[in-house]
């Protein structure tokens, strides 16, 4: 719900044709790079250390395929 939320105050703000300043974006990636860590601690809370490296690897996968797909959909949105 967070991130929806956070969605929509952006679309609301590119529709206004509003962009981010150097700070704002800055306290965004922080904010971002905050919660990452706090989720990863409350991981390994959670887990055993098998379970905890397995859910690692399975997580920077993820990222890695997110990342070739917004790469991918770029190049679809040149052509």
């Amino acid at each position: 719900k967070k991130a929806e939320t956070e969605m929509a105050k952006r679309k609301a703000d590119r529709e206004a044709g509003k962009v981010p300043t150097k700070d704002e974006r800055f306290a965004m990636q922080s904010k971002k790079l905050d919660e990452q860590i706090a989720m990863k601690a409350e991981m390994k809370k959670v887990l055993n250390d098998e379970q905890f490296e397995k859910w690692q690897k399975m997580h920077e996968k993820r990222k890695d395929n997110f990342k070739h797909y917004r790469k991918n959909l770029k190049k679809e949105k040149r052509r």
